[in-house]
């Protein structure tokens, strides 16, 4: 802008008069911005500084990203906000029921991942959708999810093998279809960790092998983990043991609200004829709610394994 020097009127820079007065104004210099006018310029110049590099930084990004259906390993150690992220979307996808490619291949990668919170993650997954029947092909998953009995972290072998025998109690596969059950479940019986041991013998019972009978009686008696005793008393009921039925039986009564659970659901799969009775009475309990809700979830279930095994 240009200062009028006889009037004061701001004018235009390429102005030779003032619009004022008139007065002559070609000699004039434009005047020197104002500090508002240059704090604005310097702060437009630096907004768009910071905009040209946010731009680079996502295109740079993005360059590294991987390709859509691909997934390479990564390492545990300086990844735990992506590895949270990742599990945070695999826990999300398990209750999907119409699966793409993409879900599934993400899944599949989760169980190669070298962060066990991952493979963890990726077994739930994987089991919620081999319950829900909404995959077609369920060969890589019930491959993933067998080999991850073995895996080396104890809490992958552990969700591994709750998810094996839920998926066995639910008559998805038999265990004579899957491959060295009895031997994988015998090292799980074993395992130094009693979360990982109670999770063995929780797919012993589900599994109802009949060669692991000696060993399930001397669990039942001597193992010093209540869970581990309770679901052996479960394998053993469901291979028709009164004795194992019987402490089935008290264990539903217990004080404890887990215990009382854990049994209910054992009672599912009990061969006793006094399961299915204790059971109604169970639900129709009005001062244990949760029990009776699992008693008769238990009934539900014990109806459709009958189905699915074409038992009266």
């Amino acid at each position: 802008m240009k200062t009028c020097p006889s009037c004061g009127y701001k004018n235009e820079d390429a102005g030779l008069k003032c619009g004022i007065c008139g007065g002559d104004i070609s000699g004039l210099k434009a005047d020197a911005p104002s500090g508002d006018i240059r704090r604005k310029i310097d702060f437009d110049i630096v907004f768009l500084a910071l905009l040209a590099a946010a731009i680079g930084v996502y295109f740079s990004v993005r360059r590294d990203l991987p390709a859509a259906g691909t997934h390479k390993k990564t390492p545990a150690a300086g990844s735990s906000f992506s590895n949270d992220g990742v599990i945070y979307t695999l826990e999300k996808m398990a209750a999907l029921r119409f699966l793409g490619a993409e879900e599934k291949a993400a899944t599949l990668a989760a169980f190669e991942n070298l962060d066990e919170k991952v493979r963890a993650a990726g077994v739930k997954t994987a089991g919620a959708w081999l319950k829900a029947r909404v995959i077609p092909d369920t060969a890589p998953f019930l491959a993933r999810l067998m080999a991850a009995l073995n895996d080396p972290a104890g809490p992958v072998r552990k969700e591994a093998a709750m998810e094996t025998g839920l998926i066995i109690g639910f008559g998805i596969i038999k265990p004579a279809e899957a491959p060295d059950l009895e031997k994988k479940v015998r090292a799980l019986m074993e395992d130094r960790s009693d979360i990982v041991k109670s999770a063995g013998y929780f797919l012993a019972a589900m599994s109802e092998m009949s060669g692991l009978k000696g060993r399930l009686e001397y669990a039942f008696r001597h193992e010093p983990a209540a869970m581990t005793r309770l679901y052996a008393a479960c394998a053993l009921a469901g291979l028709g043991s009164e004795e194992g039925a019987l402490a089935v039986f008290r264990a539903s009564l217990d004080p404890d609200a887990n215990t009382r659970k854990e049994a209910v659901l054992c009672l599912a799969y009990t061969a006793s004829p006094q399961a299915v009775p204790l059971l109604k009475k169970i639900s129709a309990s009005d001062t244990d709610f949760e029990a009776a809700d699992y008693a008769k979830f238990s009934l539900n279930l014990r109806k459709q394994l009958a189905i699915i095994n074409n038992k009266p």
